[in-house]
């Protein structure tokens, strides 16, 4: 596994920084999207809807 790493160590602090990093905000915008959304809607509105 060493040699895909390419010149990074294997317990290497800023790659874990790093990769903590991307994938933290990864899953930030991708439920951030879906927040807004909800977010933008009346929900007395959307219940209304529902009772139908």
């Amino acid at each position: 596994m060493e040699g895909l790493l390419f010149g990074i160590g294997p317990l290497d602090p800023a790659a874990f920084a790093a990769a903590t990093l991307v994938m933290g905000s990864a899953s930030f915008i991708a439920s951030l999207i879906p927040a807004l959304r909800a977010a933008a809607l009346d929900p007395a509105q959307i219940l209304r809807m529902n009772q139908g």
